[in-house]
């Protein structure tokens, strides 16, 4: 029999959950992406006795991509050609406009498919894959691994890489795994609004927040960390801003998203300042936008004119943010469902961005919305008020597990490595046995084939 294998398409944050699951299940090998191989994987792998091995190097020879998707391409450009493929509904000046952007697709699009589906053949023939996970089946690559996977009969699961707080794009209601993993019935309400059926969906909390179970009851020690590593003043509260972005998978996005955003921030905390109230704010970015950000945030302060409240600028892990600050505010983001789970107050900034109705987080949530204009005295309440603090958090305590199955247990990454294991299908011999016969049928198929051309062309030269 063939070694057993995990096909994992799983990002760096959730590849700890392989541990749990690499625990429970024997499997010979981890098959996935160059890209995703990190040293934790490695050390994962490792533990578990487990050959780590990357897709790309089960490619065939760039030449042979070629020549297979050359007249795949030629194919799919004469399908364009004829009416068939548009949809009823779409007008030929529409269709003629999507038809010339598909074709100018074809030649980037198809060599990749082929590339991954050829890799994904020499899998098949080298292993018995008994499971797919993977973080995104929409975008190219494990979008293709996906469906492969599925054809073959090998149980698929997508393990969300974040809250649908916002009503998913209609690309996700083509989702292709067979389990898609939520982390609370919050993030399941999206899904099932495009008509996913419930019984394809698994409620289980996410594994990367298990930290949280911990972390909220280290607020002091995360405190005094921030404020020696950034430079803090010890004697005023850290209100973080969590900046946010145009994802343009949508015709309304102007892109200006991040700026306007952070604009709001910056204005509130320039007005609590004048009115009194000093804080550390601190803008939390992304490490790949560093050079942008950080002049954007002094360009949109000087724009405010003199002031005294100073900004601090951060891209490093947004935990002890998290569970360190005594405010958060972001924009319809996870990073408030972290903040709910690590007991910090969170405020949703609205009306400056796009969407989303109906809002990202309900009345009970105990996640305080806030407009532009509104901000600065939102945030005022919470830093000088301890009632307001008590009832957003007895609130939040209240309907967390709404938004994050288990709540605080810490045991989310328990529960999706059982969902695994239950999803993994066992080596078998008799479908060794099957795909062996299948496998001699196919090439005795192709002889035939070959044998019926040459006699044809014997016969056509008689």
């Amino acid at each position: 029999m063939r070694p057993t294998a995990l096909l994992s398409y799983l990002w760096d944050k959730q590849q700890h959950v392989l541990d749990s699951y690499l625990a429970r299940v024997r499997v010979d090998v981890v098959v996935t992406p160059a890209a995703l191989v990190t040293d934790h994987l490695r050390r994962i792998a490792a533990a578990h006795g487990c050959e780590l091995v990357t897709v790309e190097s089960l490619h065939p020879p760039r030449r042979r991509t070629t020549a297979r998707s050359a007249p795949l391409q030629r194919a799919l450009r004469r399908h364009l050609r004829t009416a068939s493929w548009a949809p009823d509904d779409l007008d030929a000046e529409s269709a003629a406009q999507v038809a010339g952007h598909l074709r100018t697709r074809l030649a980037v699009d198809v060599p990749i498919a082929v590339e991954v589906l050829d890799a994904l053949a020499r899998v098949d023939e080298a292993y018995d894959v008994v499971l797919f996970a993977t973080s995104e089946d929409i975008v190219q690559r494990s979008k293709v691994a996906t469906a492969w996977a599925g054809a073959h009969g090998i149980p698929t699961v997508h393990l969300a890489h974040a809250i649908a707080l916002v009503d998913p794009y209609t690309v996700h209601a083509h989702l292709l795994a067979d389990t898609l993993v939520v982390y609370g019935e919050r993030g399941a309400e999206g899904y099932l609004d495009l008509g996913i059926a419930r019984e394809r969906i698994e409620v289980t909390g996410n594994p990367s927040w298990d930290v949280y179970a911990s972390l909220r009851h280290e607020r002091e020690r995360l405190r005094r960390d921030l404020l020696a590593e950034h430079d803090l003043d010890p004697d005023a509260p850290i209100v973080v801003f969590g900046t946010t972005w145009s994802a343009h998978l949508t015709a309304q996005e102007t892109g200006a998203a991040h700026a306007r955003t952070l604009s709001a921030f910056v204005a509130a905390c320039v007005e609590l300042e004048r009115s009194g109230v000093r804080v550390n704010a601190v803008v939390k970015d992304r490490p790949n936008n560093v050079a942008a950000g950080r002049d954007l945030l002094h360009r949109l302060v000087s724009e405010h004119g003199p002031t005294d409240q100073r900004f601090a600028y951060a891209t490093d892990d947004p935990e002890p943010w998290v569970a360190g600050s005594d405010v958060l505010v972001a924009v319809d983001s996870n990073l408030l469902v972290e903040a709910m789970l690590a007991g910090t107050p969170a405020v949703n900034l609205v009306g400056v961005a796009l969407r989303p109705i109906p809002p990202a987080f309900d009345g009970e949530s105990g996640v305080v919305e806030a407009e532009p204009d509104e901000l600065a005295a939102e945030l005022r309440a919470i830093l000088v008020d301890p009632a307001v603090r008590s009832e957003l958090a007895a609130r939040t305590e209240l309907r967390l597990s709404h938004y994050h199955h288990g709540g605080i247990d810490g045991r989310s990454t328990e529960r999706v490595a059982a969902l695994l294991v239950r999803l993994t299908r066992r080596p078998s011999r008799l479908r060794e046995l099957r795909r062996r016969l299948t496998r001699q049928r196919n090439r005795l198929r192709r002889r035939w084939r070959r044998a019926r051309r040459a006699a044809r062309r014997r016969g056509g030269r008689d």
